[in-house]
């Protein structure tokens, strides 16, 4: 087996060095006709660490790309979450979001309304069918609040992202111009 990870390290470092260094475990098999040779790793962080092969045209996110960029997972959750819904428009987020709130009000009320149940139960096995219906309520609201916090973010992230498409069209727009007055 080929190492191509770094290895997290769980218990004792001398464990995973002796595995890493063990060559009929860490070999790499000879399926091309070529053999692995001991600067593989080497060529690799060469190659890597040379700019011109692995980035040729890289230019510096705007500034006012760098908090999206950051950010990336929360945008690819909101994302996710329009295409799950099938929300196009802000409106539609608006309506999902205000029936989302309703939903988890609903849920609320029932866990309530199951909670003061349990808390007047004397029966063991309806006392387990309470626990459990309270238990499925609780990770519906978890995952509708989880859904709402996302959808909520929706309208606020769209007019930042507009606001910094524009702000980059004009920044094109800019060197452009500058590059046909050369």
């Amino acid at each position: 087996m080929a190492v191509t990870k770094i290895w997290p390290v769980k218990g004792r470092l001398d464990a995973v060095i002796r595995y890493a260094g063990n060559e009929e475990k860490t070999r790499l098999p000879d399926l091309t006709g070529l053999s692995a040779g001991k600067d593989d790793l080497s060529d690799v962080l060469q190659y890597a660490a040379n700019d011109a092969t692995t980035t040729p045209n890289y230019r510096p996110p705007h500034p006012a790309m760098r908090e999206d960029y950051r950010r990336w997972a929360e945008i690819e959750k909101q994302l996710h979450l329009l295409e799950r819904h099938s929300l196009n428009t802000t409106e539609d987020v608006v309506a999902f979001t205000s029936e989302q709130e309703q939903k988890l009000a609903d849920l609320e009320t029932r866990r309530t309304k199951c909670r003061n149940r349990l808390r007047r139960c004397r029966d063991p096995t309806e006392c387990e069918a309470l626990h459990t219906e309270k238990e499925e309520l609780t990770k519906q609201i978890t995952k509708t609040r989880k859904e709402l916090k996302t959808a909520q973010q929706i309208p606020a992230r769209v007019k930042r992202m507009r606001e910094n498409i524009q702000l980059l069209n004009d920044r094109e727009q800019q060197r452009a111009a500058h590059r046909k007055e050369r």
